[in-house]
């Protein structure tokens, strides 16, 4: 049906004096509400609202009451209280699988370079470097760590010194453009002989927390220090 239907012709087919209307508004897409299906002498009739009718009501579902918002704060609350804690804590428990995953890596690291250095015969030497200056130079089992090469190289007892540049000799990567580490030193002149290898993007890193404390051996018979620094609470 696209035109009125007459009052007469309902009387006629239907036996029910109702007057009905299709136009292109009451289309699937313009929110055509069914009141009233029967049947009457075999005849269906369908009454159909406006869509003037309907505009008020679906104005007052367009909102939340205020009994729907209360319950979404509480249950916002109650997931702040008990989800949010629990995020908190494996963000923690990420940082420090991910320091150990590191510590790993430099152990083993060390590991192949003291055997280098062994192979070398320079494994039990208290301080070697490439330096021309150098009291004890030599050449030093890895790239660029000959005399007078184009790397500062320094080992203590085959362990690499807690400089800049020996620790990067045997773990690649560190303070480099894009690296995932970085590394803290102490200031120049410091008779400390330790460093922190610590993740690019952890602000709160420094020489004393958030990272991996590295210190290679002061006598004969001690080993490197190798440890996890954990971040405060």
């Amino acid at each position: 049906m696209n035109s009125p239907l007459h009052l007469m012709d309902s009387v006629n087919q239907c036996g029910v004096g109702i007057a009905l209307y299709n136009s292109p508004l009451y289309t699937t897409d313009r929110f055509i509400i069914t009141v009233l299906i029967y049947t009457i002498n075999k005849c269906t009739v369908s009454v159909f609202l406006p869509l003037t009718c309907c505009e008020n009501n679906m104005k007052k579902q367009t909102g939340f009451t205020l009994i729907e918002l209360v319950v979404v704060i509480v249950v916002l609350g109650i997931l702040a209280v008990t989800a949010a804690p629990r995020f908190l804590n494996l963000q923690s428990d990420a940082r420090e699988a991910r320091l150990e995953g590191m510590k790993g890596a430099i152990a083993s690291a060390l590991g192949v370079g003291y055997g280098k250095m062994a192979i070398a015969g320079l494994e039990s030497k208290p301080y070697v470097s490439n330096f021309v200056d150098s009291a004890l130079m030599a050449d030093l089992p890895f790239d660029g760590c000959n005399i007078g090469g184009s790397k500062r190289c320094v080992f203590l007892y085959g362990y690499p010194d807690s400089d800049s540049e020996s620790m990067k000799l045997l773990v690649q990567g560190l303070n480099e453009e894009d690296s995932d580490w970085k590394t803290f030193h102490h200031p120049a002149g410091s008779t400390t002989r330790e460093m922190v290898i610590a993740a690019a993007d952890e602000k709160r890193a420094s020489l004393t927390q958030c990272g991996i404390l590295y210190g290679p051996p002061q006598t004969p018979n001690e080993s490197y220090t190798l440890e996890i620094l954990p971040c405060p609470q």
